[in-house]
């Protein structure tokens, strides 16, 4: 493979032998030369180190205030150390760090003061006290997850009932996930439209557990609709830069997840509250979907009055 990044600082240059520069998959080894451009000051030692580190903000009371605590906790630490009879030609350092396959991938804040994961390698030096930090992006393999068949029913509100049916809660990343929705509604109640919503769900070591909605969608507007009955086929888009499902036990006992659902409410006309049903979905990286009810456009062949 060749160097394809090169990452300057004000004393130095970073060179990942990697095609897609500084993103790595776990179980590879992550490769690549520190060039020191400062020749002016002798240098007598070099550290280079691969760090992954959850960051998370916690808050306390005292008194009538609020004290806030930033917390920078390394989980994951690889060093390697270079003597002053070590010095390299043209101050150039190699380093190689195995990325085992526990690690789990790097995490985004979902909001400002959230938790997040992330890894980067740091080069230092113990006598002449600088530091320069280099981000890495750490992505999982596809993990294989299976899908499965997804029927759920709702309890009767205000005498409306409906149920989501997926031949496969299993989708993929810029790919569609296609379902279908059966209402009954035998008081004949105004509906006004159907709508969706797709949330994460997320705990990263010891914060607090996170929910996020990603998108919300209105999958279909009526005009008084009063009918007894209505089934109708839809389907969303996973969009792409999420994090895949995924379940993770870190040496030092903290315990990582990331989950998804789709929810899916039906709103009547005149009424503050709507009946919703909760679907749990699976994400992956794959883009390769194999499901029997795939739908490619809206079905909107239903009357609708």
């Amino acid at each position: 493979m060749g160097t394809n990044s090169s990452l300057p600082t004000s004393i130095i240059s970073m060179k990942f032998f990697n095609e897609n520069e500084n993103i790595y998959e776990v179980e590879r080894d992550l490769k690549g030369i520190v060039r020191l451009l400062d020749d002016t000051h002798p240098i007598d030692d070099v550290i280079i180190q691969f760090i992954g580190e959850l960051v998370y903000t916690t808050y306390a009371r005292k008194g009538r205030s609020t004290i806030t605590t930033d917390n920078q906790v390394p989980f994951f630490l690889k060093t390697i150390q270079y003597q002053p009879s070590e010095k390299r030609e043209k101050n150039q350092y190699e380093f190689s760090f195995y990325l085992n396959s526990y690690l789990p991938p790097s995490f985004e804040q979902l909001h400002p003061q959230g938790p997040f994961i992330h890894y980067f390698i740091r080069i230092r030096s113990l006598n002449h006290h600088f530091k320069e930090d280099f981000p890495i992006i750490i992505r999982r393999s596809p993990q294989n997850l299976e899908g499965s068949v997804r029927h759920i029913e709702s309890q009767p509100f205000d005498s409306i009932q409906f149920n989501v049916h997926l031949e496969n809660n299993l989708a993929h990343m810029g790919q569609n996930l296609p379902f279908q929705i059966d209402l009954h509604n035998p008081s004949r109640r105004t509906i006004d439209h159907i709508s969706c919503k797709f949330v994460q769900i997320r705990k990263l070591g010891p914060t607090k557990e996170e929910r996020k909605v990603l998108f919300k969608e209105n999958l279909i507007h009526f005009d008084k609709f009063k009918d007894e009955d209505y089934q109708g086929k839809f389907q969303v888009t996973i969009p792409f830069g999420v994090n895949p499902t995924c379940t993770f036990h870190l040496p030092n006992q903290w315990f990582i997840f990331v989950h998804y659902e789709i929810i899916i409410k039906i709103h009547q006309r005149g009424f503050s509250k709507s009946p919703s049903l909760t679907v749990p979905v699976l994400i992956d990286y794959q883009s390769n979907v194999k499901s029997d009810l795939i739908f490619k456009h809206l079905d909107q062949s239903q009357s609708v009055s």
